[in-house]
C-alpha cells in the first residue's frame, strides 16, 4: 500500500510542476497586459493632446494667415495714400506761387528751352483756373512740341472744366506719341467729362483689340484707361472694366480690378453677380484677384442682389476672395436673404455644394444673429454642437437675437448633448433668461445650474 502511494506521488509531482509554471507563465502576462493597457491609455491621452495642439495650431495658422492679408491690404493702401499726399505736397507747392504770377505772364514759359521752366510753367496754370490759360494750353498740347511738355500742359488742361479742354484730351487719346496717351488718360480720369466717354471707349476698345501675352511686360497704357473709364460713371464703362479683367496678363487684370473699386454706377450690379457666377473661383495663389474687388464694389454698393455670388464665392479656392465674401455678407445681408444663409449654416455648404470653413460660418452666424430673425434659430442651434469652438460660440451669441418659441425643444436637446462647458453656460443662460417657453419643468430633476456645470463632464 505504502509503495503504491509512493508510486502515485512520484506521478503526481510533474504534473503539480507543470501547473505551477504555467500558473507562473499566466501571471507574467497578466502583469504585461496590465502594462499595455497602461501605455495604450497613455497613448491615447498622448494622441488626444496632439491631436487638441494641431488644431490650436491650425486655427493659430488660419488667424496668422488672416492677419496677413490684411496687413497686405493695408500696406497698399498706405502706399496709395502716400502717393496721394506726396501729390498734394507738389500741388501745394506749386500753388503757393499762383497769386504772384498770372495766365498771361505765365504762358510763354511754356514754349522755354528747358524743361523744367515749362513743367513749372504748366503747373502754375493748373492752379491758375483762370480761363484765358485754356487755350494757350490746349494750343501746346496739340503743337509738336516734345512729349513731355505735351503732357505736362494735357494734366494741366485736366483742371479746367472747360468744354475745350475735354475736347483736347479727348482728341489727344489717340497721339503717336505715348507719353501724351499716358497723360491724356491721366487727364481724363481727373476731369470725367461726359464728352471724353465715346473717345475713351473707342480707345478701349482699339487697345483691347491688340494681341496680347499673359506673362511678360504689358501695355502700361491699360491701367491707366481704366482708371478713366472708372471715373466715367457710366454703364458701358463698366462693363468694358469687366471686359478687363478677363484679359491674359494677371497685372491688366489686378489694374483693373483696382480701378473698378472706385466705379459706383448700380446699374452694374447684374453684370456683376453674372461675373461672379461665371468666374467666381480664383486661382489660390493670385493675390488679390478681381473677383476681391468684384466683391468689395458690391457691398459698398449695398444691392442685396449681391449676396448669391457673395455666398457661393466663400467656397473659392483662393483665400482673399473668401474673405472678401464674407465681408460682402456682412453688408449686404438683408431679412430676404435669413432662409439662404441659414441654410447654409445648417449644412455647411454653398448652393454648389462646396464645403465652407467654420472661420467663415463663424461670419455667417455673427451677420444672423445682427440680423435677429427668429427663422434662423434652428439653423443656429444645430451650430451649437459643432466641433469648432469659436462657430459654437458665436451660435450661441446669436441665438439671444433670434427667439423662436417653435425650436424651445431643439435648444433642450442641444443643452443636453453640449460638451462644451462654454457654450453650454450660454445654452443655460438662454433657457433661464425667461425669453424662451418654459416648456422644461420636467428637466429640473436633471438641470445643471451655470456655476455647477463642469459637473456634467
Amino acid at each position: 500500500m505504502k509503495k503504491a502511494a509512493a508510486t502515485f506521488l512520484l506521478l503526481l509531482l510533474p504534473a503539480c510542476g507543470e501547473q505551477a509554471d504555467l500558473e507562473r507563465r499566466l501571471g507574467r502576462l497578466e502583469k504585461e497586459l496590465a502594462r499595455s493597457r497602461r501605455e495604450l491609455e497613455q497613448a491615447g491621452k498622448d494622441l488626444l493632446a496632439a491631436r487638441q495642439q494641431l488644431a490650436a495650431a491650425s486655427a493659430a495658422c488660419r488667424a496668422y494667415r488672416s492677419q496677413l492679408e490684411d496687413l497686405r491690404q493695408l500696406n497698399r493702401r498706405l502706399l496709395e495714400r502716400l502717393e496721394e499726399l506726396e501729390k498734394k505736397i507738389r500741388d501745394a507747392a506749386a500753388a503757393r506761387l499762383v497769386p504772384q504770377f498770372s495766365a498771361r505772364s505765365v504762358v510763354p514759359f511754356l514754349g522755354h528751352s528747358n524743361p523744367n521752366v515749362r513743367r513749372a510753367a504748366a503747373q502754375i496754370l493748373k492752379h491758375l483756373a483762370d480761363p484765358e490759360a485754356v487755350q494757350p494750353l490746349a494750343a501746346v498740347a496739340t503743337s509738336r512740341a516734345d512729349p513731355d511738355t505735351r503732357a505736362n500742359a494735357l494734366l494741366a488742361l485736366a483742371s479746367y472744366r472747360d468744354r475745350r479742354a475735354a475736347e483736347t484730351i479727348a482728341a489727344l487719346l489717340g497721339d503717336a506719341e505715348r507719353v501724351v496717351r499716358c497723360a491724356a488718360y491721366r487727364a481724363a480720369a481727373q476731369q470725367a467729362s461726359p464728352v471724353l466717354l465715346e473717345p475713351l471707349l473707342e480707345a478701349g476698345r482699339r487697345e483691347l483689340a491688340r494681341p496680347a501675352a499673359a506673362e511678360g511686360p504689358f501695355n502700361e497704357e491699360l491701367p491707366l484707361l481704366a482708371r478713366a473709364l472708372a471715373a466715367m460713371k457710366d454703364i458701358r464703362a463698366g462693363r468694358m472694366l469687366l471686359g478687363m479683367l478677363e484679359h491674359p496678363h494677371r497685372q491688366i487684370r489686378r489694374e483693373a480690378a483696382r480701378a473698378f473699386t472706385d466705379y459706383e454706377n448700380p446699374q452694374i450690379v447684374p453684370d456683376i453677380v453674372a461675373f461672379l457666377l461665371r468666374a467666381r473661383k480664383a486661382a489660390p495663389d493670385d493675390y488679390l484677384p478681381p473677383q476681391c474687388s468684384l466683391l468689395t464694389a458690391l457691398a459698398r454698393l449695398g444691392d442685396p442682389r449681391g449676396m448669391e455670388p457673395a455666398v457661393r464665392c466663400l467656397a473659392s479656392p483662393n483665400r482673399s476672395v473668401r474673405h472678401a465674401a464674407a465681408k460682402a455678407i456682412r453688408a449686404l445681408a438683408r431679412p430676404e436673404h435669413v432662409p439662404l444663409l441659414a441654410k447654409l449654416l445648417a449644412t455647411g455648404k454653398t448652393p454648389d455644394g462646396d464645403a465652407v470653413e467654420p472661420y467663415f460660418l463663424t461670419t455667417v452666424a455673427q451677420t444672423l444673429g445682427g440680423l435677429g430673425d427668429p427663422r434662423a434659430a434652428a439653423a443656429l442651434i444645430a451650430c451649437t454642437g459643432s466641433g469648432d469652438r469659436s462657430l459654437a460660440l458665436a451660435a450661441g451669441r446669436a441665438l439671444a437675437n433670434c427667439i423662436d418659441p417653435a425650436c424651445t425643444e431643439l435648444l433642450i436637446k442641444a443643452w443636453r448633448d453640449c460638451r462644451n462647458r462654454s457654450v453650454k453656460e450660454q445654452l443655460h443662460k438662454l433657457l433661464s433668461s425667461g425669453a424662451w417657453p418654459a416648456r422644461w419643468v420636467q428637466e429640473k430633476a436633471t438641470f445643471v445650474p451655470a456655476d455647477k456645470v463642469d459637473d456634467v463632464f
